[in-house]
């Protein structure tokens, strides 16, 4: 079991995680996984009778800032895509050079090549 210290919270303007607040303009490089949720089934090799689920703490924010130092913080997921409640900030994190373009159409779950481009293109402008 992971232990948490405090929230994650993601603004425009800055991120709070654990006892920290990290101000979007000293960041310099952001990357989110956030595949796990609470109540996600294990995926394994063989049939678990169990029905193994996960409890959602797999996922992590690494914060890379303008001087190199790095923090990483899991975070939890109560329900599956539950991030997409924040779309628009991580979409501004993006177009500020942040958040990598491949890591949010992964956080976004947007996999077909079509829906990548239209979305590609409605994000540059």
């Amino acid at each position: 079991m992971r232990k948490f210290d405090g929230y994650l919270e993601l603004y425009s303007d800055k991120i709070i995680a654990g006892n920290k607040t990290f101000l979007i303009d000293s960041i310099k490089k952001i990357e989110i996984n956030a595949g796990d949720y609470n109540g996600q089934l294990e995926i394994s090799g063989y049939v678990d009778p169990d029905g193994s689920v996960k409890n959602g703490t797999t996922n992590f924010i690494e914060i890379i800032l303008h001087n190199n130092e790095k923090f990483k913080y899991n975070f939890q997921q109560d329900f599956e895509h539950n991030i997409l409640n924040i779309k628009d900030t991580l979409i501004e994190y993006s177009k500020q050079g942040k958040l990598h373009f491949l890591n949010l159409i992964d956080i976004l779950n947007i996999t077909d090549y079509k829906e990548i481009q239209e979305f590609k293109k409605n994000f540059i402008q």
